[in-house]
């Protein structure tokens, strides 16, 4: 199961690599001779999801229990208004920590992923200027793939559970054009490229010309 998703997501960032910048109109063909790469390749986002796991349950969770807790003995008390204000409040002060910690898991995710360095996870400078460029629009874009990629896995359970193997395939390519989109609009707002160019003769010429 874990190697799976380390194949899978390190497709994914080559795909997104790939896709960045209009370098290539086609999506970089899946080959099983490497395997070991994208194993490799996913393996640094996949380290960094665990990392941001830690302080996302801390953040998340200790309101959520502390709230609960409250809760449970305003309500036992019969304050039920004070219940109410309670569980109001933790259950925003949660709900914000958890986007905001999501915000910053997906800057360090596509950093570590597109860049194809461990460390890449762990640049600050560069963490907080994705935040402060693109976290609305992360924010937007994120439940926007999550509804259309629950909605395809539905369809695909009507199909009789068939369609979810068409889906799958489909969602992965998605959410690595998504990846890459994203890159491209923080780098037009003035953002550092995650990864160099794998092209760079072709990018000065490029230069040269539209100077």
């Amino acid at each position: 199961m874990v190697v799976g998703s380390l194949v899978i997501f390190g497709y994914i960032a080559e795909v997104a690599e790939a896709r960045s910048g209009g370098k290539s109109e086609d999506w970089p063909d899946f080959t099983i001779d490497r395997l070991s790469d994208y194993i490799m390749r996913g393996l640094w986002p996949f380290l960094w999801y665990l990392i941001w796991s830690v302080p996302m349950a801390l953040l998340v969770g200790g309101p959520t229990v502390i709230t609960m807790g409250l809760s449970n003995v305003l309500w036992e008390n019969q304050q039920e208004v004070s219940a109410t204000m309670v569980g109001v409040i933790g259950g925003s002060i949660a709900i914000a920590a958890f986007i905001f910690c999501m915000i910053f898991m997906a800057a360090s995710l596509m950093s570590s992923a597109l860049g194809n360095d461990f460390m890449k996870g762990a640049d600050m400078p560069w963490i907080l200027s994705y935040v402060k460029k693109m976290g609305a629009t992360t924010l937007f874009v994120g439940f926007v793939f999550t509804l259309i990629s629950t909605l395809l896995s539905l369809v695909g359970l009507l199909a009789c559970c068939v369609g979810v193997l068409a889906v799958a395939p489909f969602t992965y390519l998605m959410y690595a054009d998504i990846l890459a989109q994203l890159h491209d609009i923080f780098v037009s707002r003035g953002g550092t490229p995650a990864f160099s160019s794998l092209h760079p003769d072709e990018d000065i010429v490029q230069a040269q010309v539209l100077g």
